[in-house]
């Protein structure tokens, strides 16, 4: 049986709670990811997750009022952790790959951060279910 281990998303870059949304924005916009797990700069441990979604919203919102010539510094007076989805599911390297795979047929997230002792290790993307879907078409 396969497991999550077998097709996440290792090779991951993170943001703690206290960085700004401009550090969170550059991060995505620099490596072209979508979802980025947010860290506690206390302990390390896994706090949030910050979306690609949320960030467009607040920039939406700051442009909306202070034009896009500020957007820069407007988002860096906003806290990661004030702007994050706390509420982004976890799960285990060693959980089933059908039973995540569930999640995302049931939910309306893009990924779920796969953690092993409250430290977030990897996280699985609808897309590493896409390129399992392309591995496993060729085989046939």
């Amino acid at each position: 049986m396969q497991t999550v281990s077998d097709i996440m998303t290792d090779n991951i870059l993170t943001c703690t709670d206290m960085d700004t949304l401009l550090d969170g924005h550059r991060l995505m916009k620099e490596n072209n990811i979508r979802h980025v797990p947010v860290v506690s700069k206390e302990d390390g441990h896994y706090v949030g997750m910050l979306t690609h979604k949320e960030v467009l919203k607040q920039a939406f919102q700051i442009t909306d009022v202070h034009g896009t010539n500020r957007l820069d510094r407007y988002e860096s007076k906003i806290k990661i952790k004030d702007i994050m989805t706390e509420e982004i599911e976890t799960i285990a390297p060693d959980l089933p790959l059908d039973q995540a795979g569930n999640f995302f047929l049931t939910s309306k997230q893009g990924c779920l951060p796969v953690c092993k002792d409250n430290e977030v290790i990897a996280i699985l993307t609808s897309v590493d279910f896409v390129k399992l879907s392309m591995t496993l078409l060729k085989e046939l």
